[in-house]
């Protein structure tokens, strides 16, 4: 599971239908938010008016095109045509992932402060919620339930999968924070700058381009295991 999974995501990675318009798309949030001045990494200072309507404008529709990216991802991994235009993703539609994102992120939050295994059960179980809807395979009505039913035989090898997907880059970001040193260069403020957004940008296509193809691996192997 673990080869097909992150094979799938390069491939969709690799298809300019996708790595192109998600790479440009999270640049060109994380330099808006960064020329808007909030919100800040650690969130210390209040914003002006004119910095959270443009924050709250630049992540709303980051997010949906997030979701449509999603769909694009969704679409290449089960090698059908793919395009922007042809997955786009219906503002009903996102607004309605939206709302039950928000329901789901309450109940795992919920779960975390009581004790972190039900936060993490709960993030696990509802973890194919998203792509589902974003698929349209399933109604918001049943969308928590057709996740259980596809990732619970999985629970285990999916956090694997989110521990490696997440802590190797983080590990490599690390790495090169401490023990390469960019002082020597001129302008090496710009430069780490830049190299941050771009950094940031190839990690945030990467999620999602592993969000669809662990949706879809997960899929085919529950429909293999009920096909009769």
């Amino acid at each position: 599971m673990f080869s097909a999974v992150f094979g799938s995501t390069f491939r969709i990675l690799a298809r300019p239908a996708f790595g192109i318009p998600a790479i440009f798309v999270a640049a060109a949030v994380d330099a808006a938010i960064r020329l808007n001045g909030w919100p800040t990494a650690n969130l210390d200072t209040w914003p002006r008016e004119r910095q959270m309507t443009i924050a709250i404008v630049v992540l709303l529709a980051r997010g949906w095109l997030d979701l449509t990216l999603i769909a694009v991802g969704i679409a290449i991994a089960r090698g059908q045509p793919a395009g922007l235009l042809r997955q786009w993703v219906h503002v009903l539609t996102a607004l309605k992932i939206g709302a039950i994102g928000v329901v789901m992120l309450a109940g795992i939050v919920l779960g975390a402060l009581v004790v972190v295994i039900p936060g993490v059960y709960l993030m696990l179980r509802w973890s194919q919620v998203l792509p589902s809807l974003v698929e349209g395979r399933t109604r918001v009505s049943d969308a928590m339930m057709y996740s259980e039913t596809i990732a619970s035989a999985h629970y285990l090898r999916i956090l694997v999968i989110w521990a490696l997907a997440w802590g190797v880059p983080a590990l490599a970001a690390y790495a090169v924070r401490h023990f390469v040193s960019l002082d020597v260069w001129p302008n090496a403020v710009a430069i780490e700058t830049l190299s941050d957004v771009a950094w940031s940008a190839v990690l945030h296509a990467f999620g999602l381009a592993l969000i669809a193809a662990l949706y879809v691996e997960l899929d085919s192997r529950a429909y293999v295991k009920t096909r009769p």
